[in-house]
């Protein structure tokens, strides 16, 4: 039987073991009928025949079938896929940083008309949903 040290049981806030780790359930899926009638009887029926429904109501069902048909690609399909994926957040991160930038060039173009029609900086950071000292340093 586990049990938790003395210092465990301080830094974990508990004597039972039982409140920190979750329980495991072991599944004969061999005994399944094939008939899922829950969304535990889903999870069976896609560990046994690796086979989902479209209506599955299952959360996460369809997360593991996307990460099971990567995890099926041969080892040279794996790395295209990789390097797709890869290129795709490159892509991504480029675009993202490129639309922040732009962003807080607008809002830097914004507060300095501000500031030439009279505005007051903290008038400028409410509008601009700024804190103060990067609207200054900005400038």
């Amino acid at each position: 039987m586990l049990s938790l040290s003395q210092q465990e049981q301080i830094v974990y806030h508990t004597e039972q073991i039982a409140k920190i780790y979750p329980e495991f359930y072991i599944i004969k899926v061999n005994q399944f009928d094939g008939i899922a009638k829950n969304t535990l009887d889903e999870w069976i029926n896609f560990l046994k025949r690796e086979e989902v429904k479209e209506n599955t109501q299952a959360k996460g069902l369809k997360e593991a079938v996307d990460k099971l048909s990567i995890l099926k690609l041969s080892e040279e399909e794996r790395k295209d896929y990789d390097r797709f994926i890869a290129n795709w957040r490159d892509n991504e991160s480029v675009y993202v940083s490129q639309y922040k930038a732009g962003e807080l060039d607008r809002q830097i173009d914004f507060a300095k008309k501000c500031l030439t029609k009279g505005m007051s900086i903290t008038l400028i950071a409410e509008l601009t949903e700024e804190n103060i000292k990067n609207i200054q340093n900005s400038l």
